[in-house]
Order: structure tokens, then C-alpha cells, then sequence
């Protein structure tokens, strides 16, 4: 699940651009969250600071208590991957955001079901 700050976007190219083209996720409002980044990202030029960017972004985004929820499980929703969580941290994940009545942690449990997945034979089909 993408839901990083962007970094690696030199806030002097905003100068010469007229929009910046995106990939969203298959998560359109967790989308937004990277999103924003960015916009922050050009907007603050050398004073952006990504994970700065990223709670502000949360909690544009998301509700207080949502937005804490994901700071604390980032890793495991970002960097593990939904195939390399176990099926124990799935149910885990899955207790802790069906607590939560936000179009957001729907989006969360409808990935952590494995239904927002993709791979070459989706992308690319014979």
C-alpha cells in the first residue's frame, strides 16, 4: 500500500512544470495522502520535510484517531507488503481498522482482504 511522503522531487522544477501526473492506488482516498504530499513538497521547496508532510497530509485526510492509528502501523502497511504480512498481522490489522467508520479504514480492510491486488497478468493479460 502506498502511502509514503513523496521525496526525490526537486521543488525548483515547479518553476517549469505546469501539473505533475501521479499513479494513484487502487485506495483512491489513501491516494491522497502521498497526493498532498507532494503539493507540500513544491510548496515548501528546501523547508519540506517528509515526514512532516505526512502527518499533515494524515490528518488532512483522515480523522485524529484514524491518522494516529496509521502512524503507528506504517511499516506494516507500507513496507511489508500485503504478501508478506502473516496471517496473524492481517487479523490484527483487520481488528484494529474495523473499529474505525471511515471511508479510509474501509479501503484498508477491503486491501487487507487481498481485493485491491494486481500483477503482471492483470497489467498485461496474454
Amino acid at each position: 500500500m502506498q502511502l509514503r511522503a513523496f521525496t526525490g522531487r526537486p521543488a525548483a522544477n515547479a518553476a517549469n512544470l505546469i501539473g505533475h501526473a501521479i499513479n494513484p492506488a487502487l485506495q483512491p482516498l489513501l491516494s491522497c495522502i502521498p497526493a498532498l504530499t507532494l503539493v507540500e513538497a513544491y510548496a515548501k521547496a528546501s523547508d519540506y520535510r517528509h515526514g512532516q508532510a505526512l502527518v499533515h497530509a494524515l490528518t488532512q485526510v483522515v480523522d485524529p484517531a484514524l491518522a494516529a492509528r496509521l502512524r503507528k502501523d506504517f511499516i506494516s502497511l507500507t513496507a511489508d507488503g500485503l504478501t508478506r504480512l502473516d496471517p496473524a498481522a492481517c487479523d490484527h490489522l483487520r481488528d484494529r481498522y474495523a473499529d474505525h467508520d471511515h471511508p479510509a479504514a474501509r479501503e484498508i480492510l477491503t486491501w487487507l482482504a487481498g481485493e485491491h491486488q494486481t500483477n503482471l497478468e492483470v497489467i498485461m493479460p496474454q
